[in-house]
């Protein structure tokens, strides 16, 4: 047992990466399990990330449409090509169950933003491994950098969130749905987490493999 855990904090940093890289990638299984007749793989798929992610149809990826490989949404869109309902009481009008057909593609199981979000937070986290493995020590961010980083999107959630609420109809729609700004601040945040986990994780795993080095080395007589 000793073994296996000496080999779990050497490679934990790795092992988190795994994790988040599934992550990432079941998403984007769904849509092409769905183009390819795999319904119910497809389909359990986007049922499961329903507890993660809105869903929100005019604020997710389709793929595989007639427009294109990739292709974005407003419910308008959908709603007048008759994909959606004028109404979708159960869904609060955004289309969150609706996950798309042959015509206009279909939905990857997590918005725009947790793309980016996340897709950041496993590419910065690879350069931090990968960094820390060849120099033997660890990068560290500022607080300043941490909040350059996360508040944006911390800031831009809220602010649209209560927007939609209280129906301020002095806030755009076009700012509210817009995508550019979603997938930059979703990557900015992710980099920032991606800072806050890996340096964590890669310090408490260097600590822990000095510790025992010392061990090792000075055994008890």
């Amino acid at each position: 047992m000793k073994k296996v855990f000496e080999l779990i904090n050497k490679y934990i940093a790795e092992l988190v990466l795994i994790l988040i890289g599934v992550y990432i990638l079941m998403p984007f299984l769904s849509p092409i399990a769905l183009a390819n007749g795999q319904e119910k793989f497809g389909e359990g798929i986007q049922k499961f990330y329903v507890a993660f992610c809105h869903q929100r149809v005019e604020r997710s990826i389709f793929l595989y449409g007639e427009d294109g490989l990739i292709t974005f949404y407003s419910i308008s869109e959908l709603t007048e090509k008759g994909y959606l309902p004028d109404t979708d009481p159960g869904h609060d009008g955004f289309g969150h169950g609706y996950w798309g057909n042959d015509e206009i593609g279909y939905k990857v199981a997590f918005c725009i933003r947790d793309t980016a979000m996340y897709g950041a937070l496993f590419l910065a986290g690879v350069f931090l491994v990968i960094y820390s493995k060849r120099k033997l020590k660890y990068l560290k961010l500022p607080g300043w950098g941490f909040a350059l980083l996360l508040l944006p999107m911390m800031i831009d959630g809220v602010f649209q969130s209560i927007a939609e609420v209280f129906e301020f109809d002095w806030v755009s729609q076009a700012y509210i749905d817009n995508i550019p700004k979603r997938i930059i601040t979703g990557a900015m945040f992710g980099v920032g987490f991606a800072f806050f986990v890996f340096t964590n994780l890669l310090e408490a795993s260097m600590e822990i493999e000095e510790k025992a080095n010392k061990v090792d080395s000075n055994p008890k007589k």
